[in-house]
């Protein structure tokens, strides 16, 4: 079963796709380290106005690494600010960063790209990373809700 993709449009006209396309090791052992059961493989999906596109696979997440960017983004849709404004995982290559929310409970949010997931022939804006600005409203965080709740169903903890 293909795992649902959330789709963020960024100020700049770009759009960037976030799913998750496995386990990193789908046919582990019971006995396996709880680690390495449960490492995901995160695919971005990048394609800019001109039409450039960029993909990447990586594992970057744990299962309750999702979890916990469930939990960030409805504390978001609940009006509250989340413990912490920057969300980031064990793996270095993807964290999440809210940066405003206005009165229409729009939220601005920035998806930074780090190593394995970071897209140079994209003209990174960065030279560590690469950012995406997006502004999402009310719906939109919803429709994200949504989709990570779905993709939790089809990679539980291990």
């Amino acid at each position: 079963m293909q795992s649902p993709v959330i789709a963020f449009k960024a100020q700049n006209g770009w759009i960037f796709y976030f799913s998750i396309a496995s386990y990193q090791f789908p046919d582990i052992e019971d006995s396996a380290d709880k680690y390495d059961k449960n490492w995901l493989n995160v695919r971005v999906d990048i394609k800019d106005r001109s039409g450039a596109e960029f993909s990447a696979e990586d594992p970057s997440i744990l299962t309750w690494e999702l979890m916990e960017l469930l939990n960030w983004f409805e504390t978001i849709s609940e009006g509250k600010k989340p413990e912490y404004s920057i969300l980031g995982f064990i793996e270095p290559t993807i964290y999440f960063e809210l940066l405003d929310k206005n009165a229409d409970n729009e939220v601005k949010i920035r998806i930074h790209l780090c190593c394995e997931l970071k897209p140079e022939q994209l003209k990174p804006n960065n030279d560590d990373e690469f950012i995406i600005d997006v502004n999402l409203s009310p719906k939109e965080i919803e429709d994200a809700i949504v989709d990570l709740k779905r993709i939790i169903k089809l990679y539980l903890q291990r």
